[in-house]
């Protein structure tokens, strides 16, 4: 038996056809851990116990069983800590107890006499029982648990491991941008069940800047977090109560002089969630320290996820920044430019990037900019 891990708090076991033994899960939790399924017999699940052990995982507190089947359950009597099963699954274990008798199951398949060559058969039923769906939090994951209907058996469940979803919106621009915050964000939201929204909000006041109105309304309308870039000052009123500004999140190579937090963490379904907010220096205002200069020192903080948004011209430098920070982050996504990319990609399988998310306010316009205004500028008009 081996132990796969798929990333540091879920691992599962390997199949083995010989015994017909299946995958069992672990769900490794900041209040408790989770087994998911008991196993074929108390040697499955003590094996799979080493195993968790020589890897430094602490033994489960709770073990969920996904249905009745002898390979899942039928080790219920050796599990560490309580079991939950789903109503139906356990009242066919009520019924197999009932008129037990472990040859009839030996003598059944193959796969069982391969496992009980050398132990005694037992079976035990759950400890917790529950109707149809339940919920359960471990300190780390929300872990969702319910019946489905299957060709396989009756009382099959699927085990649902809820990790935060997070929206980010590119940079809001003006009344349209922030209209469609008003408009949009709540119906995306419910219909596609986001945890945590992220927002660029540096043009949201009259295109440049924001203003404590502007702050609250976007606070009202439920986003989690905004990010700001080089218009971050314009509106001087900001000055006012961006030590108040709890959600707010400035970037960190602006002139020191200046206040503001540059990197916040915020906890969403038990998941910590940093934002980092950080400026390009090509083709920007000279002002801004180079991001590579202390980019390091917020790589090595603690958190469960960390996302940045660099607000920069220069797709070759956020490509840059992505690439350093591949190993250290999430998602490193681009604003500033207010026109989307089609750059999106997983940078060896470890980090989210895209060059720029794009504008958040009117289709036809330059940037959000009156066309017409836009076009007597660039001809010196």
């Amino acid at each position: 038996m081996q132990l796969m891990k798929l990333n540091d708090n879920i691992y599962h076991s390997d199949y083995e056809e010989l015994r017909d033994r299946p995958v069992l899960g672990y769900i490794k939790g900041e209040n408790f851990s989770v087994v998911i399924d008991a196993g074929h017999s108390k040697k499955h699940i003590e094996e799979f116990y080493e195993l968790l052990k020589a890897n430094n995982l602490v033994l489960p507190k709770l073990t969920i069983i996904t249905h009745w089947h002898w390979d899942h359950s039928f080790a219920i009597h050796s599990v560490s800590g309580l079991v939950l099963a789903e109503r139906r699954t356990y009242d066919i274990l009520n019924n197999v107890i009932k008129d037990f008798d472990s040859q009839k199951y030996i003598d059944m398949d193959i796969h069982i006499k391969n496992e009980y060559q050398d132990q005694e058969m037992i079976i035990k039923n759950a400890d917790i029982t529950f109707n149809d769906n339940i919920s359960i939090n471990n300190g780390t994951y929300n872990i969702e648990v319910f019946h489905v209907t299957s060709p396989h058996c009756d009382d099959c469940c699927l085990i649902l491991i809820k990790e935060a979803k997070v929206l980010f919106i590119g940079d809001v621009v003006g009344s349209v941008g922030r209209a469609m915050i008003e408009d949009y964000l709540y119906r995306v939201k419910k219909d596609h069940h986001i945890d945590f929204v992220i927002a660029n909000v540096e043009n949201a006041t009259h295109g440049k800047g924001l203003n404590r109105k502007h702050y609250d309304f976007f606070v009202f309308q439920g986003i989690d977090c905004m990010t700001m870039g080089n218009h971050t000052f314009d509106k001087k009123e900001l000055f006012d109560f961006i030590d108040e500004a709890d959600r707010l999140v400035v970037p960190y190579n602006q002139p020191k002089v200046l206040p503001g937090v540059f990197s916040r963490v915020f906890t969403v379904n038990g998941k910590t969630i940093r934002v980092t907010n950080v400026l390009g220096c090509v083709f920007m205002d000279s002002r801004y320290a180079n991001p590579f200069d202390e980019i390091d020192q917020y790589l090595n903080l603690q958190q469960d996820i960390h996302i940045i948004d660099i607000h920069a011209e220069a797709t070759s430098e956020k490509i840059a920044l992505a690439y350093y920070c591949q190993d250290k982050v999430q998602a490193v996504l681009g604003t500033h430019t207010h026109v989307q990319t089609a750059d999106e990609r997983i940078i060896n399988q470890k980090v989210a990037f895209i060059s720029d998310v794009g504008m958040t306010g009117p289709y036809l316009s330059s940037l959000g900019c009156d066309l017409e205004s836009v076009t007597l500028r660039m001809r010196g008009l």
